[in-house]
């Protein structure tokens, strides 16, 4: 099922987990909340027609299958039939038009949903991180750090804010934890702050 909006209750943990005391710039959270919503939102449409088209693939193949089935079957009652004895005067096997029928109904109402290209998962996500990155930038004022204190694992406005953000938009099962976000904020500052390299004369 695809992200709508939050609820009034998850946005609130939003404002009272990201800032555990006055934030340091004035911010609109009004503007932040769409923006956020409108960013996961995008991620998880793209996610869905990326399930609807893995569903496609396995149902083509599966009626595939079905159909060679049907073949084999048809096959299999006549081979039964002429090793009778009996052969002559036994009836002819069931037709099998019914089955057909039913594939072609299959394949009928997979035109209605199927999609052609479900996209690139890796390049959804990263299209998800960066959003979020210039959204922290933007709307809270902030910069890529976060807080190295006594403990190993790695605190801060930016961690809490991308845990709540993409436990909403993949699950809690699937977010990257603390030391993954912290990966993930080292990979954007190094790539921001690497020198364009110069082209060989």
């Amino acid at each position: 099922m695809s992200f709508k909006t939050f609820s009034e209750q998850r946005w609130l943990q939003y404002r009272s987990t990201i800032f555990l005391r006055k934030p340091p710039h004035p911010i609109d959270w009004d503007r932040a909340r769409l923006r956020i919503e409108q960013a996961i939102r995008t991620y998880s449409e793209v996610e869905e027609q990326r399930e609807l088209r893995r569903l496609s693939v396995a149902q083509s193949n599966d009626i595939q299958k079905a159909r060679e089935l049907g073949g084999a079957l048809r096959d299999q009652f006549m081979k039964l039939k002429e090793q009778s004895p009996s052969a002559p005067t036994l009836r002819n096997p069931p037709s099998l038009h019914e089955v057909d029928d039913y594939i072609r109904y299959l394949e009928n109402d997979q035109t209605s949903w199927h999609v052609p290209d479900g996209g690139n998962k890796r390049r959804s996500y990263e299209t998800l991180r960066n959003a979020l990155l210039f959204i922290w930038q933007d709307e809270f004022h902030g910069r890529l750090r976060y807080s190295k204190g006594a403990s190993p694992t790695p605190a801060g406005p930016l961690i809490r804010f991308l845990q709540l953000a993409l436990v909403d938009a993949l699950g809690e099962r699937a977010a990257p934890k603390a030391h993954g976000i912290r990966a993930m904020v080292e990979q954007t500052r190094e790539r921001r702050l690497r020198p364009p390299s110069r082209k060989k004369r």
